[in-house]
C-alpha cells in the first residue's frame, strides 16, 4: 500500500474512535514534534505575509485582528502584536493551543523575531517590538492570562461560521494554511462571516494551501495527485474526518471572496517550496483538466480582499 494511503487509513481509523481527536493531538504532540518545535521551518509565514507586516494593505499598529484557524503555534499573530495591533483573535473549530506550545512561541519571536523582520526589510520600531514581546514573559501556566492583558485573546473551540462577533468588528481577518482544510459548504458560510465582521475598507488576508500535502515527507507522490480523483472518489479515499483537503484551485477561493461581496486586490499564485512539474505529464480528473497551468501548479494562493465602504444613498 502506498504510503499516503497509509497516512489515511490511520486518519479515518483514529476519527472513527470515541475519543480520537484526543488520540491525534497525543500523537502531533509526542510523535509529529509539536512538543520539541523547530520554528526553522515556519519562517516561510513571514515571506508570505511580509507586505501585511510592512503595513502596505493597513496600518498595523492599533488595528484589530482575527485569526481563522489559529492552529498551534501563534508565529504570525505574536508578529502582528509586536509590530503594534492594538487587538488579536485567534480562533480555531478546536483547542489546540497548549502553554507550552505558546510559550516556545514566544520565546522565539522574542530572541529571533525582530532579525527576521529585519531581513526581510520590514520597517518598524526594533524596541517597541521587543518590549512588547518581552511583556509576555513569564510562567508557562499563565501565559494565555498574559496574552490577554495584552489584547490577545485565544477562542477555541470557535465556529467561525456562527462567529460571535458584531458586524464590522474587525479592521483584518486573517488564516494561514487553514482554509485549504476545511469543506466547501463551510468555506462558503465562513466567506460570508467574513465579509459581516470586517470593517468597511478593511481587510481580508489568506495564504492558502492547495497542493496535496500527502506529498511530502519522501512519499512517492506528486503535488498534485489528489486532482487526479472525482469528488466522491477522493472523499471515499482520501478524506476522513481528521483530515479534509477540499482540492478547490485558486480561482474557486477568488470566487468565494468576490461571491461573499469582498474586492479581490490580490490573488498571488505561489510555486516554491514543493517539487515542480510539467503539467502535461500528471494525470487529471476531467474536473481539472483544461485549467490553466498556474492553477494546477500553484502550491499556495495569497488572497487579499477588501470589503467595500458602502455608498450613502441620496
Amino acid at each position: 500500500m502506498e504510503s499516503w494511503r497509509k497516512r489515511v487509513l490511520m486518519f479515518k481509523v483514529i476519527g472513527a474512535l470515541p475519543l480520537g481527536g484526543a488520540v491525534m493531538s497525543w500523537l502531533r504532540h509526542n510523535r509529529a514534534g509539536l512538543k520539541n518545535y523547530d520554528f526553522s521551518t515556519r519562517t516561510y509565514i513571514l515571506d508570505d505575509f511580509s507586505r501585511l507586516l510592512e503595513g502596505e494593505y493597513l496600518d498595523v499598529e492599533g488595528a484589530s485582528f482575527v485569526e481563522i484557524g489559529g492552529g498551534w503555534h501563534p508565529v504570525l499573530s505574536l508578529f502582528l502584536h509586536g509590530l503594534g495591533a492594538e487587538r488579536i483573535v485567534l480562533t480555531d473549530i478546536a483547542r489546540h493551543m497548549r502553554p507550552q506550545y505558546v510559550a516556545q512561541t514566544i520565546d522565539f519571536v522574542r530572541s529571533h523575531g525582530a532579525d527576521e523582520l529585519a531581513a526581510r526589510g520590514v520597517r518598524f520600531d526594533r524596541d517597541a517590538f521587543q518590549g512588547r514581546l518581552d511583556a509576555l514573559r513569564g510562567s508557562e501556566s499563565e501565559v494565555f492570562d498574559r496574552m490577554e492583558r495584552v489584547g490577545m485573546t485565544y477562542r477555541a473551540p470557535l465556529d467561525f461560521t456562527r462567529a460571535p462577533f458584531a458586524d464590522g468588528e474587525f479592521d483584518c481577518v486573517y488564516s494561514n494554511s487553514c482554509l485549504g482544510y476545511i469543506p466547501v459548504p463551510v468555506l462558503s458560510e465562513i466567506f460570508a462571516e467574513t465579509s459581516r465582521v470586517v470593517k468597511q475598507n478593511g481587510v481580508v488576508v489568506h495564504s492558502i494551501h492547495v497542493y496535496d500535502d500527502f506529498c511530502g515527507d519522501g512519499s512517492e507522490i506528486g503535488p498534485v495527485n489528489f486532482l487526479k480523483y472525482s469528488a466522491d472518489e477522493w472523499n471515499r479515499i482520501g478524506n476522513s474526518s481528521i483530515h479534509h483537503q477540499s482540492r478547490l484551485r485558486p480561482k474557486d477561493y477568488v470566487d468565494l471572496a468576490t461571491g461573499a461581496g469582498l474586492a479581490v486586490e490580490v490573488e498571488d499564485r505561489i510555486f516554491k517550496r514543493i517539487p515542480d512539474f510539467d503539467v502535461e505529464n500528471v494525470e487529471l480528473h476531467p474536473d481539472f483538466q483544461g485549467l490553466p497551468e498556474d492553477e494546477i501548479r500553484c502550491r499556495n494562493l495569497f488572497l487579499l480582499a477588501r470589503k467595500p465602504v458602502a455608498q450613502s444613498v441620496g
